[in-house]
């Protein structure tokens, strides 16, 4: 699988997650790029696999390569079968209904879909006014966040429910640290 590919599969996990349930997958920080959502703590493990002074935790489940020819781009291959065990039957079945429904996509077809208009995607990039610079190949990023909680704020029970989330979430985080 591609990097692209997975970065938009992990992006619409988490969205579907939040729209069903009001709370995120992974809890992961999406950035508006060009290309589309991006969990750039994924991107940056992906691009820093298999260098030799790094010790990422990304090289314990998949080996990724890096292709120039016939398309330039980086690559996923599994290290090992899927392993179900830190996940509940809910868990599993979002998941199954993600690949179900977007698996058979391509990279492109995935972009296309988070930037459709209606998207979480395309409302930052236009009130951020991203689009014209990514369009005219004058910015490939931004640090500008996806907030899910914007796409369920017609759903009190879900929003609060995400509320709380994130609040414990950076409860946690802080004391832990």
């Amino acid at each position: 699988m591609s990097k692209t590919k997975l970065l938009k599969l992990l992006y619409l996990l988490e969205e579907h997650s939040v729209l069903k349930t009001g709370t995120p997958f992974l809890n992961l920080d999406f950035e508006v790029w060009k290309l589309g959502p991006v969990a750039k703590e994924i991107f940056i493990s992906i691009e820093d696999s298999g260098m030799p002074e790094t010790k990422d935790w990304i090289n314990d489940y998949v080996t990724c390569k890096r292709w120039f020819l016939p398309i330039k781009g980086t690559f996923l291959k599994p290290n090992s079968k899927f392993d179900d065990d830190e996940f509940s039957d809910f868990d599993i079945q979002l998941m199954d209904e993600i690949i179900e429904e977007f698996g058979e996509k391509s990279a492109g077809e995935l972009i296309a879909l988070t930037h459709r208009e209606t998207s979480p995607w395309y409302k930052v990039a236009k009130a951020n006014d991203l689009l014209d610079k990514f369009n005219a190949g004058l910015q490939s990023s931004s640090d500008c966040k996806i907030e899910f909680k914007d796409i369920i704020l017609n759903d009190p029970q879900k929003l609060s429910k995400y509320d709380s989330y994130k609040e414990f979430s950076e409860f946690a985080t802080y004391h832990h640290a």
